[in-house]
């Protein structure tokens, strides 16, 4: 599996995209459920923690996530608007990635 954490500075721009499997699944989460978990949270620096919701719910398994800061909120204070410098500070010793999983409530494997 490739490295894609540390300095990730040349990702500013760019896209994370990943695909998620689910089995066994076949209700899907209220939209209202899904709006209060972001779809992927990054951490860097020790300290920033960014969180990436989607638009509008992607029925796909496939999924493309900008790392752009008009499209990312901060997590203990979403009011707080995320600038090109919160951004590079977190890419620049990106330490955690996290996906979520699914989004369905009666799933056997993700």
């Amino acid at each position: 599996m490739p490295n894609f954490l540390n300095d990730k500075i040349l990702s500013y721009g760019g896209f994370l995209r990943f695909t998620v499997e689910t089995e066994g699944s076949t209700r899907l989460l209220p939209p209202a459920v899904l709006a209060t978990y972001p779809l992927v949270q990054i951490q860097g620096n020790n300290k920033i923690i960014l969180e990436h919701f989607p638009i509008l719910h992607n029925p796909s398994s496939r999924h493309e996530v900008r790392f752009h800061e008009s499209l990312w909120k901060m997590k203990n204070n979403p009011s707080i608007k995320v600038t090109r410098q919160m951004l590079m500070i977190a890419l620049q010793n990106l330490q955690h990635i996290l996906i979520r999983a699914t989004d369905t409530v009666d799933f056997s494997t993700a």
